[in-house]
């Protein structure tokens, strides 16, 4: 339920490495087993870039992910299950398990300092993440304006090193369409 809610396709890419936005274009263009896609960028961040306000270390499972509201493809819920449609410059919205890990709560302060770009956020609050916000998958997703994400795009070292795509496929065959990828270069997951 909560997939489908959200929007999550039947299958799911996460490119990363050396300049890869664009690299699944090709791959899933003419692809015979690809109904639709749907692509988002985000720029992918280890956990000793975002510090508390103070300095002190934040703590994940796993790569976070930082990215626009604007450029989902996907929807987002608060806490109170509403759809998550704004985030205000300076905010940031966090994924539950992120947030409990760290005892972060609304109103605390944190800092993303990656790539030469450090930006304060004020934590806005909880997001619910259907594909990335289990205990399973463990990647936090820090979702932000499209202005505060674009200080990060901007950074030549992010965008050729850490900038990479989430990719929604809509399918009626997932093993012709796992097989006709298999050779794509860069998938993470």
């Amino acid at each position: 339920y909560s997939f489908e809610k959200a929007g999550i396709a039947d299958y799911v890419i996460l490119p990363m490495g050396e300049d890869q936005i664009g690299n699944l274009d090709a791959a899933l263009e003419d692809n015979p087993y690809v109904d639709d896609y749907r692509l988002e960028t985000v720029i992918y961040v280890s956990d000793e870039k975002i510090t508390r306000e103070d300095g002190s270390e934040l703590f994940g499972r796993n790569v976070n992910l930082i990215q626009s509201l604007d450029s989902s493809r996907i929807h987002f819920f608060d806490e109170n299950n509403k759809e998550v449609t704004t985030v205000a410059p300076g905010k940031v919205y966090i994924t539950s398990d992120f947030l409990k890990r760290n005892n972060l709560k609304k109103g605390d302060k944190i800092i993303i300092n990656h790539g030469g770009v450090k930006v304060t956020f004020s934590v806005e609050g909880r997001i619910k993440d259907a594909l990335l916000g289990s205990k399973f998958m463990g990647n936090a997703r820090f979702l932000m304006n499209q202005e505060d994400f674009d200080k990060f795009a901007a950074a030549e070292e992010l965008s050729h090193n850490f900038m990479g795509q989430v990719c929604y496929i809509d399918t009626d065959d997932v093993k012709g369409l796992n097989e006709s990828l298999s050779d794509v270069q860069g998938m993470a997951f």
